[in-house]
């Protein structure tokens, strides 16, 4: 079933290669060129999948890409969006070797345990960088968090320690049940 989904993928991908017209947007104010089709492999959650994009090039910038390939989340050697997802619940919960291992032996994946490492940081990195930035906008002001108009004068804290382990010396000269 996994083999048949993937070749309805790469299938339903084939149908647009990417191609966006004679020259596209760089990125950086620049027009590239287009220059033909690249194909490459993309592991998804249905396993390796053969897309051709159109590859683009900027003369002014010296580099190419692939606008379809920007679209669809699998720049350079990216996995699929939702396999990135996977493996980065894999790699936050066990150490990335583990990953690896589980993500071959629960989803029929195949994945190098630096290509779990890799993907796993750089996407724990992006969280990072939102996290940042959402603490920035709020400490400018720029976003205000809902909640409390006012900052709150008190605040009261309790713990409930009926269910804290002790030995009888802690328990000495107290008054209550020790069990």
């Amino acid at each position: 079933m996994q083999r048949l989904g993937g070749s309805l993928l790469e299938q339903l991908l084939d149908l647009d290669p990417g191609y966006r017209g004679p020259q596209v947007d760089c990125g950086s104010g620049h027009e590239a060129a287009f220059c033909g089709y690249r194909q490459k492999i993309v592991d998804t959650v249905l396993g390796p999948v053969h897309l051709r994009s159109a590859y683009s090039h900027c003369p002014e910038c010296g580099h190419g890409l692939c606008p379809r390939d920007q679209e669809l989340g699998v720049t350079d050697n990216s996995p699929s969006p939702g396999l990135r997802r996977m493996v980065a619940r894999l790699g936050s919960q066990e150490p990335f070797a583990q990953g690896q291992w589980d993500l071959a032996e629960l989803a029929g994946l195949h994945l190098t345990t630096k290509r779990v490492e890799r993907s796993s940081e750089a996407d724990g990195e992006r969280v990072r960088a939102v996290i940042e930035q959402q603490a920035k906008e709020v400490l400018s002001g720029a976003v205000v968090p809902i909640g409390a108009n006012e900052p709150v004068s008190k605040l009261y804290v309790a713990v409930d320690g009926t269910g804290v382990p002790t030995v009888p010396a802690d328990t000495l000269r107290t008054s209550g049940q020790v069990s």
